[in-house]
């Protein structure tokens, strides 16, 4: 072992002399060849994920709070409560060497072992521990030609070998061909460009399977949440349902709140009048914990909702109309703007203080102009949504007349 490792740094030391790689971010040299496209320091200045820190356990996103380890799994940033996906993850932030060697890796099929380790890594902590098969984001066949690979298929090839898991590349395909550059747009333009852009051609290959979608960059979540869609619309709610029916007597379903895919199996579960409840996850938590136990797996958790479920039968709510899941829908993306809109303005005024230049001000406005135009438009969408059903419209009337609201 140590004779290979010597060896490998006598090679690196002889390759660099003879054949000097400059490092992708900062010009430098890079040492070893295990590196990649950037050197030592630029791979240890970048925001790389150690799965300690606070995320939004379904897409991932950073938080800046501090929550007890027990308590992670419950975290949520709502906006991602509408994608299908049921969790997604990132082995760092995208900048710096991680940046480049994505960069490299669209142009050239090569992944290096830095950062094949750093994906292994991540695959290997909850909750993508769990998944049975890795489905690489296809490309589609017209974009693919052009660029000779597919680098989801590349990361997928090297997740499969280092973790023995089996790898599909032929149940998920792309049918509608995307614009080659999407950067600039907003989340809603995103989700609209890969709206109904997947299918799955063999169904019976991923029946009962945990799928792991693989792709280089997440951004917003749209492409991974379009293909968790055609996944789960590919028949597996519809085994389940007949698995259900085949049950002697009556059957209650209860799951916990994950904010996505589960909303897609309820509203089937209801429609097949199949009685199921969203439980609520701190309950069942709090519930696991006075039984001395703690859900790590899935053949756990399931016990412990069952339980739950004896043990407080009146627990959990009903699915919502579809008017509410609108309404919902609409009013997290008018908070995401609003919140785009702040962030905006605290920008403004930090650049007027340093005496910004005329056009960049007016580049400003306009987009100011923008979001409180997108901003308009849902809140009118809103109140469409509220008078279409008088329950609601006299609860927002209620809700109005008190101040501060």
């Amino acid at each position: 072992m140590l004779l290979t490792r010597a060896s490998s740094l006598c090679y690196d030391s002889l390759l660099a002399l003879v054949y000097p790689r400059g490092c992708a971010v900062c010009g430098g040299s890079v040492e070893v060849r295990e590196l990649g496209t950037a050197c030592a320091n630029c791979w240890r200045l970048t925001k790389i994920f150690s799965g300690t820190e606070v995320l939004c356990w379904k897409c991932g996103q950073p938080s800046l709070g501090t929550v007890p380890e027990e308590k992670r799994e419950v975290v949520r940033c709502r906006r991602c409560d509408e994608d299908a996906f049921t969790a997604a993850r990132a082995c760092g932030v995208y900048e710096g060497a991680l940046r480049a060697s994505i960069l490299q890796l669209k142009r050239e099929p090569y992944l290096c072992r830095k950062l094949t380790e750093q994906l292994v890594r991540t695959q290997q902590q909850p909750p993508l521990n769990r998944a049975t098969r890795i489905i690489p984001v296809p490309l589609h066949a017209e974009r693919e030609r052009e660029r000779g690979f597919n680098q989801a298929t590349v990361i997928g090839r090297e997740l499969a070998r280092a973790t023995s898991l089996p790898l599909d590349e032929v149940s998920l395909v792309r049918v509608k061909n995307m614009k080659r550059h999407r950067a600039g747009m907003d989340a809603k333009g995103r989700h609209d460009t890969v709206a109904n852009a997947f299918r799955v051609t063999h169904p019976a290959l991923i029946a009962g399977e945990r799928v792991l979608l693989v792709d280089d960059v997440f951004t917003t979540g749209a492409t991974v949440s379009s293909c968790a869609t055609a996944l789960l619309d590919a028949g597996a709610t519809d085994e389940l349902i007949a698995a259900i029916r085949e049950m002697p007597g009556p059957v209650k379903v209860g799951f916990e709140a994950t904010g996505g895919q589960e909303w897609v199996l309820w509203a089937a579960l209801v429609a097949a009048d199949i009685d199921a409840a969203q439980l609520p996850p701190a309950q069942i938590k709090s519930f696991a914990l006075s039984r001395g136990t703690r859900a790590k797996t899935d053949r756990i958790d399931a016990e412990l909702i069952t339980r739950f479920m004896l043990f407080r039968p009146e627990a959990g709510r009903r699915l919502p109309s579809e008017n509410l899941r609108i309404l919902r829908t609409l009013t997290t993306r008018r908070a995401q703007i609003v919140d785009m809109r702040k962030r905006l303005l605290a920008q403004i005024a930090a650049r007027r203080k340093q005496a910004i230049p005329a056009d960049v001000e007016s580049m400003d406005d306009d987009l100011r102009t923008m979001l409180d135009a997108q901003i308009g438009d849902l809140e009118r969408r809103i109140e469409g949504v509220i008078a279409q059903e008088e329950r609601s419209a006299t609860k927002a009337k209620l809700l109005r007349s008190i101040p501060g609201i």
